[in-house]
């Protein structure tokens, strides 16, 4: 990895997550990502690597654009209001795994039915005492997580 140049690309990164965030752009912070996935890439950075830390880098810039809660929920919210009837694919989930469908329906969108099973399978594997309070944001983890999705293919519906 050329360390001396992800200083300058980790500053740039930030100064324009402020600008974003200044314009409540989430959009255009979501928009931001791939780009800077490549970049880190070209780099050097381990792929397996990069989207870990995209997401320290944008939790620290700016943590509220992308709060899981009220990115899985704010469809649910504006169909209730709008009179529309959509189902919540977590309403049936509590806890840690509540928590793992939010991010399942964030990260993976359509393949809720592929990414539980990873998280549990993952979560066994690493998690000793089924304690969760820092094991499932470990690079451990989210590596085996990713390396399970990746041979897991989209089930067709």
């Amino acid at each position: 990895v050329d360390w001396d140049r992800v200083g300058p690309l980790k500053e740039g990164f930030f100064a324009r997550v402020k600008a974003l965030k200044e314009a409540k752009d989430v959009d255009g912070l979501k928009k931001m990502w791939p780009g800077a996935h490549e970049r880190l890439a070209s780099l050097g950075m381990p792929e397996d690597r990069i989207d870990y830390v995209l997401s320290v880098w944008k939790k620290s810039a700016w943590e509220e654009a992308f709060e899981e809660k009220e990115q899985s929920l704010a469809p649910l919210v504006a169909a209730a209001s709008a009179g529309d009837s959509i189902e919540d694919p977590c309403a049936r989930f509590v806890g840690d795994e509540l928590r793992g469908c939010r991010v399942c329906t964030h990260r993976f969108p359509g393949r809720l039915d592929e990414c539980l099973p990873c998280g549990r399978q993952c979560f066994a594997k690493l998690c000793p005492d089924g304690a969760t309070e820092g094991c499932v944001a470990a690079p451990d983890f989210l590596s085996c997580h990713e390396e399970c999705m990746a041979y897991r293919e989209p089930m067709v519906v």
